[in-house]
């Protein structure tokens, strides 16, 4: 039963928060919360894992490692630190605003850094994105930005030309 919580809580969290949602998995036995972890981090969400030389119980840790649902893992004290970064981030601001009508990256500022992430896209993978729905790049772009530790758009895109794998990630 508590396992299906942990799921449930997980889904539950990605579903009404989408790519907004951040999930944690500290010590613990089993397998518990793994589903939710993958279903937070295919919702676009951004996911932790207690590094397991720090944890008590190595069980949960080790399950979300191994299924590929940790973003980041690190030890307790870094998680917290990471999650004051990311409250401070594009990315944490737009968890704040959960209603909020526009993306931080607004069309107005889509100009030549925005440009450029579309054409190196559209380079790297043959598929052209300015048609796409600008708001779901934006999200796609915030996400990538806050996993990469960058804070601005002008950064990403040198980032993006110096680490091309970074280019299929996104």
């Amino acid at each position: 039963r508590q396992r299906a919580e942990a799921a449930h809580l997980g889904r539950s969290l990605a579903a009404d928060q989408g790519g907004r949602a951040i999930g944690v998995i500290l010590s613990g036995t089993a397998s518990d919360g793994v589903k939710g972890m993958k279903d937070i981090k295919e919702a676009g969400g951004i996911t932790f894992a207690q590094d397991e030389a720090t944890a008590k119980y190595t069980g949960m840790p080790q399950s979300a490692v191994a299924a590929g649902a940790a973003d980041f893992v690190l030890p307790p004290d870094r998680i917290a630190q990471e999650l004051a970064r990311l409250a401070r981030h594009p990315f944490g601001r737009l968890a704040v605003a959960i209603q909020a009508p526009e993306m931080p990256l607004k069309e107005k500022d889509e100009g030549t850094e925005f440009n450029r992430i579309i054409a190196l896209l559209k380079a790297e993978t043959g598929v052209d994105f300015t048609h796409y729905k600008h708001s779901t790049i934006n999200r796609r772009i915030l996400r990538r930005l806050a996993l990469d530790r960058v804070e601005n758009l002008a950064d990403y895109v040198a980032y993006l030309e110096t680490h091309r794998p970074e280019v299929k990630k996104l």
